[in-house]
């Protein structure tokens, strides 16, 4: 028997994949919209009927961890409050930063700064400001090396991070960004013409 159909499943979008080498299938699948983890799932079906399933459950290689760059809020007045919403922006924002700064410059590594939260009922632990502080400043560090204005650190049982530190540190991720797509559309490939005698004419 061999495999008549491969296809593959991710939140509300699905398509076939390629047989592409024995045993190796190639596909797309539109991406998530928003950050998170999504699971994958595969089904493979044999010319006799029969149909195997695969999923994130059987296998943490088909879990999907979607980092989605999200517009900073940059206007923070005093009177805002901080919500759990504001909390994955910046820590994802963060994330996306880290890992299009290895791809565009160089690895390096920050904090782990956990999964994306959906309620907060109880008080802000300290040390997740002290990590956004922490990473935003490995980041730049290891990307243009700007001055955001100095960095903070947060105590227990003292002041919560105010308004302006959270412009500062989305200004930060904004300004970045920003440079790193300057950085990638000046990125270009010098053509060249390798000759009979090897030599390279640009």
């Amino acid at each position: 028997m061999s495999v008549k159909r491969v296809t593959a499943s991710l939140v509300s979008d699905a398509g076939n994949l390629n047989n592409i080498a024995d045993d190796l299938y190639s596909g797309e699948l539109r991406a998530p919209q928003q950050s998170g983890e999504y699971g994958i799932t595969v089904t493979a079906e044999d010319d006799s009927g029969n149909v195997t399933v695969l999923d994130y459950s059987m296998d943490t290689r088909l879990i999907l961890s979607a980092i989605i760059w999200q517009t900073p809020k940059v206007n923070w007045k005093p009177t805002d409050r901080f919500n759990w919403w504001d909390y994955n922006r910046i820590k994802n924002n963060l994330r996306y930063l880290h890992e299009r700064a290895v791809l565009l410059i160089k690895p390096f590594q920050i904090e782990d700064m956990g999964a994306d939260i959906t309620v907060f009922t109880g008080y802000w632990p300290v040390d997740v400001f002290n990590k956004f502080e922490r990473n935003l400043e490995t980041i730049d560090k290891n990307t243009y090396n700007t001055n955001y204005g100095e960095k903070q650190t947060f105590y227990e049982n003292g002041v919560f991070i105010k308004w302006d530190e959270l412009n500062r540190i989305e200004n930060a991720t904004l300004s970045i960004n920003s440079m790193m797509d300057r950085q990638e559309i000046a990125l270009s490939r010098l053509p060249f013409t390798l000759g009979r005698k090897r030599e390279v004419r640009a």
